[in-house]
């Protein structure tokens, strides 16, 4: 449907004539107020609008339907003022053409012609985003199912995890074991880069330490192993691909924390808290890299966070209180920040305490 705003009748009815001549489906209107109502109701393929009318003028017109509609509606001006300000302003409210009265029948049914075919192609554009962004949606919820692991109980510790991808893919992994003896070992791993490739090395990096952790639990060893295999994995790879991680073990009453390029944990001890963790190198650069694990006793365990720096854009974890609701601070503070601001990187965390 093409409209017509003209508050001339002649010039309305001309226009109706010559278009639907043509074989297009047109709705004319002479008074401007009315035809904007209409307008942002049901909005039309293309707007043919006058300048100067009573009530509201062609160039108000323009600004409130650009400013308004979220999808995208070609408007031409038509103008019997051949005046370069005129068509400036028309432009400057978000016209995307103008035609100058009398018009030529053969200009403007080109220009009619090629802006129905842009909007067409536009809805078309729009149409395949939409099922695109609805895939990646799916994709989204089954990669999360994957790669956040279904709480379950663990034998003397209680955790809590934070997951938010800044897309619908994420390139963050959580996982999460305890072997027969009752040790608990807790992992997170960042694939450097944003979207499909990274998500994919992302589900490559979660198989692989599932598979390592059947063997060992030992943080040193699990990304030793694991850098040997992404060192292969990654061994034609031009895109720099690497993989920072962090894993830690908890044992009765032992902490081992050993981690590849990536953030230290925070510890809290009896009220206080520091970073715990010594960096080394990402996974995926260098094959015989050996990592080693620091350790402490952890007695006197208030909690333990795990986090990729993701979480740092979103709070600052300096001014963190030790106790029971941080992880309720830190989901807050996250989901906070996704909705003003959004996020620019994936969020993953892993807050575990001594089960009470």
């Amino acid at each position: 449907m093409i409209y017509v705003v003209d508050d001339n009748e002649l010039n309305v009815e001309l226009l109706i004539d010559l278009l639907t001549g043509e074989g297009y489906q047109v709705q004319g209107f002479t008074d401007p107020v009315a035809a904007l109502d209409k307008v942002l109701e049901s909005p039309p393929r293309l707007l043919l609008l006058d300048v100067v009318m009573p009530e509201l003028d062609g160039i108000t017109f323009c600004q409130k339907v650009k400013s308004t509609l979220t999808t995208f509606i070609p408007v031409i001006i038509l103008t019997a003022q051949n005046n370069t300000e005129i068509r400036h302003q028309g432009l400057e409210a978000g016209a995307d053409d103008y035609i100058t009265k009398p018009f030529d029948r053969w200009e403007l049914l080109t220009r009619v012609r090629n802006f129905l075919r842009t909007k067409e192609m536009y809805d078309q554009i729009q149409e395949g985003l939409a099922r695109t962004n609805q895939q990646m949606a799916l994709a989204g919820q089954m990669q999360m199912s994957l790669f956040v692991p279904a709480k379950r109980p663990l034998l003397g510790f209680d955790y809590e995890q934070l997951y938010y991808p800044a897309k619908y893919l994420s390139g963050d992994v959580i996982h999460i074991h305890q072997d027969p003896t009752g040790r608990a070992f807790f992992f997170i791993a960042d694939v450097a880069g944003h979207g499909v490739s990274s998500s994919l090395l992302a589900g490559a990096v979660k198989i692989l330490v599932g598979e390592v952790v059947q063997n060992t639990v030992r943080p040193e060893e699990v990304l030793t192993r694991l850098n040997q295999e992404l060192c292969k994995f990654l061994a034609n790879n031009d895109e720099g691909y690497y993989v920072t991680a962090i894993c830690a073990l908890l044992s009765g009453h032992q902490l081992s924390v050993s981690a590849a390029g990536h953030p230290p944990a925070l510890l809290s001890l009896a009220g206080q808290v520091q970073p715990f963790g010594e960096a080394g190198l990402p996974l995926g650069i260098m094959r015989n890299q050996q990592y080693r694990s620091v350790e402490a006793e952890t007695v006197q365990l208030d909690w333990l966070l795990l986090y990729t720096d993701g979480l740092t854009e979103c709070v600052d974890l300096e001014q963190v209180a030790a106790g029971r609701e941080l992880i309720e601070l830190l989901r807050g503070a996250v989901s906070l920040h996704a909705q003003t601001k959004g996020l620019s990187d994936d969020v993953a965390a892993l807050f575990i305490r001594r089960a009470r």
